[in-house]
């Protein structure tokens, strides 16, 4: 089951088999959103973060929702202070969300297409996870064509919102495809980035992405 899953998930990948929350002292000038629009890869990239340092990724989700990623153990839910490093944000798109500032901003895309038949399964099934064999474009096509509307909307005011971001703080966008496709290249790019190194050879990270992998 999930306990054992998860047992077996420390064993592989945790040096000391135990995540951690920073000390909660102040880490202004470091902290860092990472953003995308819902059903883009959040929680997969999320997880290799978690894995390649050993400390939970926050997010602004409020526990007042009931989101699967709480009940399968993903310990950072409704955490945005100093315990954080990274924090998962869908802004604009913010239900009961708890508000922090960021000081880099890492952003995962994803094929729209497939965004919009994977967040049409979510709604319906409230899994991360789960595939179900129904087509809502054929089953009820009305219900998806308003589904289709409201959501492309949605994308739009979130790239609206990443040109604002982008005059504010540094950014670095890559494609959830591309991510999955060549993930050491892209992690590497990634952790770059959050450290500010230009080169990461020989060091404690390069050791971690590998060990990961």
């Amino acid at each position: 089951g999930n306990v054992d899953d998860g047992n077996a998930y420390a064993a592989k990948y945790l040096d000391d088999q135990l995540l951690r929350f920073l000390d909660g002292e102040s880490i202004a000038g470091d902290r860092v959103c990472y953003l995308t629009f819902a059903r883009s890869g959040n929680t997969f990239l999320r997880k290799y973060m978690e894995n390649i340092t050993n400390i939970p990724t926050g997010s602004e989700m409020d526990l007042s929702i009931p989101m699967p990623l709480t009940l399968m153990g993903v310990i950072g839910e409704a955490i945005v202070d100093d315990r954080a490093w990274i924090i998962k944000s869908h802004d604009p798109m913010r239900f009961a969300a708890l508000d922090f500032e960021s000081n880099r901003v890492v952003v995962t895309a994803r094929n729209p297409f497939d965004v919009l038949i994977s967040l049409s399964t979510f709604l319906n099934v409230w899994s991360h996870s789960k595939q179900i064999e129904n087509k809502f474009e054929e089953e009820d096509p009305a219900w998806f064509a308003e589904f289709v509307k409201e959501n492309v909307e949605q994308m739009k005011r979130f790239f609206d919102n990443l040109k604002k971001v982008r005059e504010k703080v540094p950014v670095i966008f890559f494609k959830f495809e591309e991510l999955r496709k060549e993930p050491r290249e892209h992690l590497f790019d990634v952790f770059r980035f959050l450290l500010a190194k230009k080169d990461l050879s020989g060091t404690y990270i390069e050791h971690r992405i590998d060990e990961v992998l």
